[in-house]
This record gives C-alpha cells, sequence and structure tokens, in this order.
C-alpha cells in the first residue's frame, strides 16, 4: 500500500480511495432515489379544472364589455377591461385578447393611433 503526504500527515491512498468510492456509490444511490421520487411526482400531477366565475362576475364583466365604445383609448379600455393576458400585433395596431375560463374568448382591435376600431364580446350568455 502507498502512502503519501496530505495535510500535514501520512495518509493511506488505498485507504482513501476506498473511502472515496464508498461515498461516490452512496451519493448515486442518493441521486437514483432522488430521481424516483420527482418522477413519481411529475408523472402523478392532474392539472386544477379551471375556474368557473359565478353568475355575478359574469355580469360584471359583461357590463364592462358592454361600455366599449369605436374611438375609446388604450387606457380606457384598460381601466375597463383590465390588463390583456394576450396582445398580438395585427396590422397597423394591437389587438388585446381576453379569455375568460368556462365563458370564452373576447378581443379588442387598435388602430395605428392607439383608439379601438372594433372589439368582441365574449359569450356571457346574456
Amino acid at each position: 500500500m502507498a502512502v503519501g503526504l496530505i495535510a500535514g500527515g501520512p495518509v493511506a491512498y488505498g485507504c482513501q480511495t476506498a473511502a472515496l468510492q464508498a461515498q461516490v456509490q452512496s451519493l448515486q444511490a442518493q441521486v437514483r432515489h432522488l430521481k424516483e421520487q420527482l418522477h413519481a411526482q411529475t408523472t402523478t400531477v392532474t392539472p386544477a379544472p379551471p375556474l368557473v366565475a359565478p353568475p355575478s362576475q359574469r355580469v360584471v364583466w359583461s357590463n364592462e364589455w358592454r361600455q366599449v365604445r369605436h374611438q375609446m383609448t388604450e387606457s380606457q379600455v384598460l381601466s375597463l377591461l383590465g390588463k390583456p393576458p394576450q396582445v398580438f400585433q395585427i396590422g397597423s395596431g394591437p389587438v388585446w385578447y381576453y379569455h375568460y375560463a368556462g365563458i370564452g374568448n373576447g378581443s379588442v382591435a387598435f388602430d395605428n393611433n392607439q383608439r379601438v376600431l372594433a372589439w368582441q364580446r365574449p359569450p356571457f350568455g346574456r
């Protein structure tokens, strides 16, 4: 067995190698176990059902959408409907898309002067 000098004292390399190999094997076993746990968690997760707004909230949203008018500014629509979850640039102006779970989608199209050009109300059922 070879003997060397590490950190000021003699160390048997054979013993050190065996100890390191044992530690590596232990760590590999821990990693395998953690990977199995992670795999079990990610394969058993089911998505939550979409939330559906109560009828009272549908009335509020419907009333807000009924107030949208041609030539309104982006800031007026923002204060009325809130920040849109999606914005796309189509033609010369943006189109704001709103999604309401269990209800449907609505959109507001703006011209190049950031004024309402057209809109489509979500199907609130009223």
